[in-house]
């Protein structure tokens, strides 16, 4: 990865976003520019820092389903790379989080590693999951429900 990679992590727990900061940052190429706790901050400084990734905590992302600040970032922000951390048991909303536009979900639970693993992948134009989040994508592919996603995520990216 060549080059700083500048990041903005957004989420409601403030500690943990610190101790984010601090683990990712021991690679020498991403750079945290800012960390948001609120929803209209985070747009606020995406829009003046113009960061290359936003990776969200899933409560943070839960909160602005409910507002106009996620229009907002879709509309006015459309460069902008996400990553994702969530649990595993809010897997059952992979179908808000595709059609938001993720490149990358990385679950809390996993290893620091994975999440500097998908800011790689996302920053060369890849999409990065976590093996139980592919995991699930492959059985609601193979098993489809009524309530699917792949009809939003588009053929040619399912090839996994």
């Amino acid at each position: 990865m060549a080059g700083k990679v500048n990041i903005i992590l957004a989420g409601k727990r403030q500690l943990i976003l610190e101790g984010l900061r601090e683990k990712i940052e021991t690679d020498k190429h991403p750079n945290i520019i800012r960390i948001e706790t609120c929803t209209r901050s985070l747009v606020d400084q995406i829009k003046i820092t113009f960061p290359d990734i936003v990776i969200i905590d899933q409560l943070l992302f839960s909160e602005m389903l409910y507002t106009s600040y996620l229009d907002v970032l879709k509309k006015f922000s459309p460069w902008v790379k996400m990553i994702l951390i969530t649990e595993s048991q809010t897997l059952v909303n992979l179908k808000y989080y595709l059609q938001f536009g993720f490149q990358s979900i990385v679950l809390a639970e996993n290893d620091i590693n994975e999440l500097v693993t998908a800011i790689k992948k996302i920053k060369k134009g890849e999409y990065y999951f976590s093996p139980e989040v592919l995991k699930v994508l492959i059985e609601d592919y193979t098993h489809p429900r009524s309530d699917t996603y792949f009809s939003i995520f588009g053929e040619s990216r399912i090839r996994i």
